[in-house]
């Protein structure tokens, strides 16, 4: 986990746009299923404990600024993973949730064509609740916020200027939780998610204008400069004789 955080962290900041000539706003949203993955739980005195997770669902909102290519935006995230297995435990049940707070930057490929793969990172903190249970008695029902990471790969499809659909593969985790038991013993456990997601996003304004067409733009209309009027050819001027008086 340490290296993942390490990784998302360092790709976060590198995918941060640094200026905002062609900035332009957006917002989005995506939903679609949660793994969570087999947390290793940690107690006092030594014990340990494994919980398996079902398949949860995920639904999330972000807005930010579009550069034609890089994004920075920021995200607010929900997970919600039912309980199937925990070690030593008969009909165990309940769930583990976490509302995230991020902020995200984003690479988005062939920004002026209608198909745009994207990478991402982010960083931020999240609210992990868990709520076990044994035969319908609640065992654990705390919670803790944490520092949260997590990392993207998908791609969007342009349906017009404004609207894009896009869906993708998402890597969410967060450092250890730390829990007390309904006998308020003391405990940590993982949270490492994954989860896959389709969604769409609102640009305002319509498509961006990447740095490339502005630098290529030439309006018809455009002024002469003076550099284009030093390029003209200039007719050469000499004096005649002088004219008697």
């Amino acid at each position: 986990m340490t290296i993942l955080r390490k990784a998302a962290i360092t790709l976060a900041f590198t995918l941060l746009p640094a200026s905002g000539a062609f900035a332009q706003w957006y917002v989005g949203g995506d939903g679609g299923v949660n793994v969570l993955a087999d947390s290793k739980i940690s107690g006092q005195n030594n014990t340990s404990a494994t919980i398996g997770s079902k398949t949860g669902y995920v639904l999330q909102m972000e807005g930010g600024y579009d550069f034609g290519g890089p994004k920075a935006e920021l995200e607010i995230g929900y997970r919600n993973s039912g309980i199937k297995t925990l070690t030593d435990v008969n009909s165990a049940g309940g769930r583990t949730s976490s509302l995230s707070f991020m902020a995200n930057g984003q690479y988005e490929f062939l920004p002026t064509e209608q198909w745009h793969p994207f990478v991402g990172a982010g960083i931020g903190m999240a609210q992990v609740t868990a709520r076990w249970s044994e035969a319908g008695s609640n065992i654990v029902d705390d919670s803790d916020w944490v520092f949260a990471y997590q990392a993207f790969v998908g791609v969007g499809y342009d349906l017009s200027k404004a609207w894009q659909v896009k869906a993708q593969y998402r890597y969410f985790a967060t450092e250890d939780v730390e829990l007390a038991s309904s006998g308020n013993s003391k405990f940590s456990a993982e949270n490492e998610n994954h989860a896959f997601m389709v969604g769409m996003t609102y640009r305002f304004g319509g498509k961006t204008v990447s740095v490339a067409q502005a630098e290529t733009a030439t309006p018809t209309d455009a002024p002469l400069s003076y550099a284009a009027m030093d390029a003209q050819p200039r007719r050469l001027w000499l004096p005649g004789p002088r004219q008697p008086r």
